[in-house]
């Protein structure tokens, strides 16, 4: 008999939701920045049209240009800050979802891209997005910020482009890219639904980095030098603000060749910034470099400074390569020239043994702090296995609820054989993550975690990777006689599966089954008994789509064997459980649906 509380716990756990990223969904505050009256002109053209593409290389403005026009034009807007991992596009839609839960917090969450919608994404994408306008207030902007860090032959355009065809009057979206738009862009363009502003257009007129200069405080710095730095940074603006606290540094010389490569910006890092600044400062920078953004607090616990929040203050207020998120608890982050800067300085600096305690207690911090995504960066990079083993253990199940399978699998196939290999539960969240793409490969995974699990004797392993594996045969849609095999399993488990005493693992079992009987054996006696197990689960303890996955298949048991009856009474408990779903119901006509099943 298995222990309830530990396997209560153990589900308590794989069902732990972390907070999700703040500044991710959240837009930069802009700090004493110019007000750039031409540009805010600009773009107010550019807003004609629904849709505005904002292109220009690393620290030119960019993001404070689009942060601080829409605080000057107080228009609402969701700020999503694009990143690698929105590659998959489950997460794309998860953190979205957070998004506009912030701004109608009374309105129905918007859905997860499960697998059961990857078949017609573009469907799902396109009403996505039709509820996501519905929720603006308008006039009102969505910010896809930091575009360029997704590969422009991600699927993550394709989706972007679908969804632009709901945009409504009144909502404008604004993205922002180091690149030039993608291909996938050119219906817009044909349409005359997007412009674009360009690093032509936002690049600093003399004018304007003759007003910053100003802005910098008390130096004094003559016309000569203010043009030579706009000449050589042509106009660039993080180079103007670096090129600024050289020149009024005596003995700097600015007659250099024309032109600032990163090459040279690294240089002025070194010689102009870090190498002037106190030693404490410079090992706080270098350690604080691996958190991707951070509160006073983490930088604190990071670096054992307790005056870390006043260094941040001191480094957001004279604009300098930092920006803060929110108002009430401030939310740092570099700018990402000066964090790769960081980065190559901290491997020059620290020993490879102190590079990779820093790592690994900045990723910890990232895990408390619910930033489990960026501390799985860093424990992969420093090969530190065990900890992303159990950071796997830990987060696997919100991701597949998510529906986030490819990050998921992103993470395990990047874990050595050997680690994976040992551990049943590793084995089974990597039939998980490949259940939806690769189900003939997931059933290789399940099968053999089935197998440890029976020689562990782990009740809840041995009955979710049986689950698994005959899902896996389910998805595939072939092979079906492989399905004898594990309901002959099944028929010797049945004894454990009364006795355990999870009810929403057992009802994973029992729609597993109705699956597998209703595919191979629908005259099979007990199918409408496990079909019954699914459907007297209580809706608080079983996934909404595990009910809707048995009740498709019982409506096509009852229909396929002549009982219309009760296959009209399957139907009609169908349509809440869509809803509660929060997904269109199929079925307008009962009778004909009856005709086409027959």
């Amino acid at each position: 008999m298995p222990d309830k509380r530990q396997t209560g716990q153990r589900m308590r756990s794989l069902s732990r939701q972390s907070s999700p990223s703040i500044a991710k969904i959240t837009r930069p505050i802009p700090t004493g920045t110019l007000p750039r009256k031409r540009l805010f002109d600009h773009l107010d053209d550019c807003m004609k049209r629904p849709v505005v593409w904002v292109s220009g290389p690393a620290g030119c403005g960019k993001t404070t240009l689009v942060s601080s026009y829409l605080e000057a034009r107080k228009l609402p807007c969701i700020w999503y800050q694009v990143d690698e991992g929105d590659a998959d596009l489950s997460t794309f839609f998860y953190y979205m979802g957070l998004a506009a839960k912030k701004i109608a917090p009374k309105r129905k969450p918007l859905p997860l891209l499960t697998p059961e919608y990857l078949l017609g994404l573009s469907t799902f994408t396109l009403r996505y997005f039709e509820k996501l306008f519905s929720y603006l207030k308008k006039p009102a902007v969505i910010v896809f910020d930091n575009c360029e860090r997704v590969h422009g032959d991600s699927p993550f355009y394709n989706m972007i482009c679908w969804g632009l065809n709901a945009i409504t009057e009144g909502v404008n979206v604004i993205i922002n890219s180091r690149r030039q738009s993608p291909a996938q862009f050119a219906p817009l363009q044909a349409g005359e639904k997007i412009d674009y502003l360009t690093w032509e257009d936002i690049r600093f007129t003399l004018d304007e980095s003759r007003e910053m200069v100003h802005r910098k405080g008390p130096y004094r710095l003559s016309e000569q030098v203010i043009g030579q730095i706009h000449e050589k940074t042509e106009g660039w603006a993080a180079g103007l603000i670096l090129m600024f606290e050289a020149a009024r540094t005596k003995g700097i010389d600015l007659t250099a060749a024309k032109g600032t490569t990163p090459e040279q910006v690294y240089s002025y890092f070194d010689t102009e910034l870090f190498e002037k600044t106190d030693k404490e400062t410079q090992d706080f920078l270098l350690k604080t470099a691996f958190l991707p953004e951070m509160t006073g607090e983490m930088a604190a616990s990071l670096t054992d400074m307790t005056q870390s929040r006043q260094i941040l203050q001191a480094l957001n207020r004279s604009n300098f390569f930092i920006q803060s998120h929110s108002r009430e608890t401030p939310v740092y982050q570099y700018h990402s020239l000066f964090r790769e800067y960081l980065f190559a300085r901290s491997k020059k600096t620290f020993s490879e043994e102190d590079l990779s305690l820093i790592k690994r207690k900045a990723a910890t911090l990232l895990v408390d702090s619910g930033h489990y995504e960026e501390a799985a960066g860093l424990f992969l990079e420093d090969n530190a296995w065990e900890e992303m083993a159990q950071l796997v253990l830990s987060h696997a199940q919100s991701l597949v609820t998510q529906g986030r399978f490819a990050t998921l699998y992103g993470w395990l196939i990047r874990l050595p054989p050997e680690v994976r290999e040992s551990n049943p539960w590793l084995l089974f969240w990597m039939g998980m993550s490949r259940l939806p793409f690769e189900p003939l490969a997931s059933e290789t995974n399940f099968t053999r975690a089935f197998e440890m699990f029976t020689t562990k004797q782990d009740p809840a392993g041995i009955l979710l990777t049986w689950s698994g594996a005959v899902n896996a045969i389910g998805y595939a849609f072939g092979g079906f006689s492989r399905f004898v095999t594990w309901i002959s399993i099944m028929e010797n488990l049945k004894p454990l599966y009364d006795a355990f005493p999870v009810q929403e693992i057992k009802a994973r079992v029992a729609a597993s089954m109705v699956t597998a009987l209703a595919y191979w054996q629908p005259w099979h006696p007990e199918l409408e008994s496990w079909a019954n197990e699914v459907l007297s689960c209580p809706d608080d303890k079983i996934d909404v789509n595990i009910k809707i996955q048995t009740l498709c298949w019982f409506f096509y048991y009852q229909a396929l064997t002549g009982k219309l009856g009760d296959a009209h009474a399957a139907l009609g408990l169908l349509k809440p459980h869509y809803k509660k779903a929060g997904r269109h119901f199929p079925v307008k006509d009962n009778r004909r649906c009856y005709r086409d099943n027959m």
